[in-house]
Parts: C-alpha cells; structure tokens; sequence
C-alpha cells in the first residue's frame, strides 16, 4: 500500500461504492506480483447487507506487512470474478474474470482506503443525505464543517472551522389531514394527499372501471360478462398492502374475515354487515408474502414464511386482537390447518414434514406428534384422516392421526403430474372424492374417486384456461359445491353433483392483472351467513354474494363459449364482426376471442372463428 504507512495502525477502513442494494462480499488483500494481484494475504467474508451507495469495513492488517505494493479489493460471494484495486488511486485498475488478471483503466469501480475509521464528519453538502432527506444549512444549531479531509499519517480527520456543511432533515406531509401525513417530517416536500384509490393507496390514480376491476380498462358492459356470473361484489376493502391468504369466523352473533399482509402480519375485519366492512384491528410481523391463519376458539392462529414462528391471537374481545402466544419450535411454514377437535397441523417447517398441537388450551399449543414423509404444501384434515398435497413430486397422501403421536401413512397417489404440480387438496363430506390442485401454468382441478383405495380413479378435470393455474380449493358444508380461489380468474364454484360431469355456476374475477400468480390468493368458504370472501394479492378483501345469500339468485352452467365474443350464447357472424373490429383497432380487451390461445390477437383469431361458425363445427 504505498500511498499509505500501515506503522502503527492495526486496521483500515476500506470503502466501496455500488449500485444496488444487496450482494454479499468477500474483502481480500493481496501481494504484489509483477503489477498484478498475487497471493492471498487476508479475507474476510462480509455478512451484513449492503446498500446502493458507499458501504464499508473495517479491516484488520495485523501482520501485515507494508515493505512492499499490496492489492486490496472485493470478490462477490454469488458471482464468479474478482475485482481488485490497485491503491495507488482510488478506482478498479485490474480484474479477474476467470482467466487471469486483466489491467483496466483507473477509476473503472469506486473504492477507497483509509486510515480514518469513523465517518466522515462534515456535513451533508460533502457526504449527502439518504433518500427522503435535504440538505439545508443550518449553522446556527448544527455547526458542521463544510470541508474535511483525513490524515492519512494520523488517522484523524482534519476539518475546516466553518459551520456551513448543511444538516439532513426529513422531507414528507406535514399536514396532519393528510391521509399521508409523516409526523416525524420537518421540510413539506408538497406531497399531501387526501383521498384512498380503490386500491387503497393514497393519493393514488387508480379508479375502478364499468366493471368494478380496480385500474381495469374495460368500457363496455358486455365486456364484464367475462368477469362474473351468478355472483355479486357486495363490498370491498383494502389495505395499503398487498395481502396473502384467509379466513373467517363467526363469534358473539358477528361475522369476521382474518386477512394476511405482506408487510403486517394480518388485519382483522368485522364484516357482520357484508356492505360495510371496516377493519377493527391489526397484528404486525416480518414482511413476508407467504400468511396463513386459522380460527379455533377464540384465537387466531398465523402461519409465515417469515421467520415469526406461529402467532397465537386472542380475540376474546374481538375488536381488540392480541398476540399472546408464539409458537418457536420451528422458525417458519408453509401452511396451517386446525380440524374440528382443536388440534393445529403445521406444514412446511423445517425437521419434521407435519408438527401436531393440541389448541384445546387455545393460548397454550402442546406438541403431541410429528409425521415424515415428505413436503407438503398443504392438507386438509377430516374424521381423522390428513389429505395432504405433495407439491414436489405431484402425490397426494392420506394419513390415519387417529392417535396423534402416531400418524400412520395409509397411502399415496401419484396424480400423473411431473414438477411442482399437486398444490392443495379438499375431500368430500363422504369421503369418496378428493378434488386436487395443481400450481404451475395450466394448474387445474382434478376430481378423484376414492372409494376403494386399491382402486383409485381420476374421473374428471376443469380448467378455466392452459396459462392459468388454480390455487386454493376447498368444500361448502351441505352443499355440492367447491369453491376456488383461481388466481388471475378469481373466485370460481363447481357443482359436483355429478363428479363425473363438473359444471361451473359461478365465478368472480377479481382482478386484470395477467401474472400466474396474480390475482385471488384464498378464499373463504364456511360463514353461516353464507358470503364468501376473497383475498386479491392487489387489490384486497371482496366480500360475495351468490345463491347461498339471495334468494332471487340461482346456481347455471356459467361456460363461456371461445369465441362469443358478445357474450349473447350464441356464435354467429356478430362475433365474426365484433372480432375483426376489435382487432383491426387494437381494441380487444379480453381472451374470449383469442381462438387458438396463443396470447395475443390477429388474423389466424378471425379465419378460425370464421371456419367453425361456417362449418357449424365450433367445440
């Protein structure tokens, strides 16, 4: 290091600039060989994250020696080249790709070395602000130096006597009416907003369509016949947040809706008066994407991803949420479920595939057993039995928990899916089907006759399209009726009178959003009420009406027909017309149209329209 004597100084303060947050580091120190990095002499693996901007160690140079040029430099801990700094500037002038030493340029990457461990101490005109933040000079109560420079000999910093180097103050709302007001903000950076968008975003544009899709584009009514049937949106709420799975209960003569958050852990919503939701309450927890909850008694049970074990909610007073437990056994999971005897199963934690807990003390979960056998992502358990999905290897399982120290594997089933496929998993009130969901592009409903388990048969499929996946599948009590929260097709009802002949009755999309994993996360399918209620990932809590709520309304085939596209029942030269329109003007909004679901709309969509209206041959 020769622009820097290391006599009489056991470390160094090594700096690097980058662009975006993250990346784990490993600083190296290296000798001299022939103007090149040669032999290691020190390495320290960074473990801390890192921010865009300047980052730094301190690194030790304890029997180091300084009798000749050292390199000092940074090796990404994921990526496969190291980049070295010569010290003689401040800037990257060799670097390692895998074949060997390569001499660049000075001050390629930004790095800098110093005798000076602590921060820079002028003030914010010299060393910036973090976002959010302005600089201002304020000399008058923060005497800060505008100009300061390090002593390399001394490894003190030598400042200027001035007080003009400018304080960081927080910028944001301060109008306290705001619904984005920050009290701790100190400059007004013009930003107050007074009003939610329909996504519950404030100050934010978007607005719902002629459909009631939030941010939707539809303009036409006849476009909303792709969006619901048999099915009305009674009310909506959101949360300022993206939201994950959930739940329901009814307690005290009132009906509730639990819903997971991505960045709290859940928001509590008393919805007794289906048009008037309004949250009463709201529990925090790591952000994560991943919540599961369930009601026992009382207490609400979270499920994460995140490292937040399982949280225990009293809502003896339900307009008063309460965490007053937590289960550490494990440190994440998947899934959750809790049965009718008031034992919880956890799913997807680490050391055992199934964890087991008595919850009849609701506050005090005693573990009583545990199952290996594989992942699974999620199960169902009734009259003893698991049904559990093993999304890894496409089996579905059924598990004798009779005695729940001793879960006794009775089988498991390939369902002919390959990759992560079998999802989730819902059986019938006999027991003699099991309806299965696959999670991938084209996931689907798969209806299974288990009747005789030496004899199992899949007897029929639904799909609603082969880009699509289904997510969430479960059983409305006393009726014929599986309920589906289906992605970006929304809330979906079969009626399973006929296993063999499944026949959609209705359907609620709850979003535009075209991702695969979009859209309705969870749905609810066992208020007494009757409504069902939804979780959109974007755009909220939706909250349904349907024949189980309104008498006036009735359960009918709901199959759309590729190609209507004026949704009237009937293929005929209208649809022709209405296509070519469409795509002659770039207009169409929906993929009812897109003959041969391909994505996108064209000429190959309006001659094969054409042909099967023609040929009266359309399927």
């Amino acid at each position: 290091m020769s622009e820097i004597d290391l006599t009489g100084f056991s470390q160094v303060r090594f700096e690097w600039y980058q662009c975006t947050d993250g990346g784990l580091f490993k600083i190296y120190i290296w000798e001299d060989f022939s103007g090149f990095p040669g032999e290691d002499l020190f390495s320290q693996l960074q473990l801390t994250d890192n921010i865009a901007g300047w980052n730094n160690s301190i690194i030790s140079t304890t029997g180091i020696s300084n009798s000749s040029d050292l390199w000092v430099g940074i090796r990404e801990y994921t990526a496969t080249q190291a980049i070295g700094l010569d010290i003689d500037n401040e800037g990257c002038s060799t670097i390692d790709n895998g074949d060997g030493w390569e001499a660049l340029g000075g001050g390629n990457l930004a790095y800098r070395l110093t005798t000076c461990l602590e921060d820079n101490p002028a003030g914010c005109f010299e060393t910036g602000c973090p976002d959010g933040y302005v600089c201002l000079d304020d000399w008058e109560n923060n005497c800060l130096s505008s100009d300061c420079n390090c002593n390399e000999d001394t490894g003190q910093w030598m400042c200027d006597d001035d007080c003009n180097g400018g304080t960081c103050f927080l910028t944001g709302c301060m109008d306290s009416d705001a619904c984005n007001y920050d009290p701790d903000a100190t400059v007004s950076d013009g930003s107050c907003a007074y009003e939610y968008d329909c996504f519950g975003i404030c100050g934010g544009g978007a607005i719902e369509d002629i459909c009631g899709i939030c941010d939707g584009n539809n303009v036409t009514e006849e476009a909303c016949a792709q969006y619901f049937c048999n099915m009305e949106r009674v009310s909506y709420l959101t949360f300022g947040q993206g939201t994950s799975d959930i739940t329901g209960f009814v307690q005290d003569g009132r009906e509730f809706a639990v819903v997971g958050l991505i960045q709290d852990a859940a928001a509590f919503v008393d919805i007794t008066d289906p048009h008037n939701p309004f949250e009463v309450g709201r529990i925090t927890g790591t952000p994560s994407i991943w919540r599961d909850l369930k009601y026992w008694d009382r207490h609400v049970y979270i499920g994460t991803e995140a490292e937040d074990g399982v949280k225990v909610i009293s809502v003896d007073d339900p307009d008063t949420p309460i965490l007053v437990n937590t289960i550490t056994d494990f440190t994440n999971s998947h899934n959750i479920h809790i049965d009718s005897d008031g034992y919880l199963y956890v799913v997807g934690a680490s050391e055992y595939d199934i964890w087991i807990y008595d919850v009849n003390i609701p506050d005090s979960p005693q573990l009583v057993g545990t199952w290996i056998g594989e992942y699974l992502h999620d199960i169902e358990v009734y009259n003893n039995k698991i049904y559990g999905a093993g999304i890894y290897t496409g089996h579905f399982y059924i598990i004798d928990v009779s005695n729940k120290a001793n879960p006794t594997t009775i089988l498991s089933y390939h369902t002919g899916s390959i990759g992560i496929s079998t999802h989730d998993c819902a059986v019938t009130y006999d027991e003699q089907y099991l309806i299965t969901a696959d999670e991938n592009s084209g996931g689907h409903i798969k209806i299974w006759d288990i009747s005789d388990y030496d004899n199992i048969n899949l007897v029929s499929e639904y799909m609603t399209h082969p880009d699509h996946s289904v997510h969430n599948v479960y059983i409305r009590p006393e009726t014929n009726l599986v309920i589906m929260s289906y992605y970006v097709d929304g809330t979906r009802i079969l009626d399973i009178a006929d296993p063999e002949n499944p026949i959609e009755v209705g359907y609620f999309d709850t979003s535009d959003w075209t991702g695969l994993y979009d859209g309705n996360w969870g749905t609810y399918a066992y208020l007494p009420s009757g409504y069902i209620i939804s979780s959109d990932r974007a755009n909220g809590m939706f909250i349904f009406a349907s024949p189980l709520t309104n008498a006036s309304m009735e359960w009918s085939d709901c199959s759309i027909t590729l190609g209507d596209i004026n949704y009237d029942g009937i293929l005929n030269i209208l649809d022709i017309v209405t296509l070519a329109n469409c795509v002659l003007a770039e207009s169409c909004q929906d993929t009812i149209g897109d003959m041969n679901q391909d994505g996108a709309y064209n000429i190959l969509d309006i001659v094969l329209l054409a042909n099967c209206v023609l040929t009266e041959n359309c399927l």
